[in-house]
């Protein structure tokens, strides 16, 4: 039922408000079926919250040392390459390349 009211929203406005024509009513309040949750059910919802909290925590976790580990390879990659791009301009220099 409310997706439906948001559905007939959306379609009497546009992205500037009310379309031309279109009566904004307030919308009808009608009753809905809505089960009340008892102590027990709520007490499972929280522990079923608290673990995705805790398996959201672990990737976070993961992403993070993930993040540090690229980090590292990537400074290590930086290093190699300046050493690799420093090792031309020693041979140039009219040393001979070590074989």
């Amino acid at each position: 039922m409310g997706e439906q009211r948001h559905k007939d929203i959306l379609d009497n406005t546009n992205s500037n408000g009310p379309s031309e024509g279109a009566e904004l009513e307030p919308p009808v309040e009608e009753e809905e079926d809505v089960e009340e949750l008892t102590v027990a059910e709520y007490q499972q919802l929280d522990r079923q919250l608290d673990a995705l909290f805790t398996a959201l925590d672990d990737i976070e976790n993961k992403n993070d040392n993930i993040h540090a580990q690229l980090q590292q390879l990537l400074n290590a990659n930086r290093e190699i390459r300046t050493q690799l791009n420093e090792e031309p301009q020693e041979t140039s220099d009219g040393a001979a390349p070590a074989n």
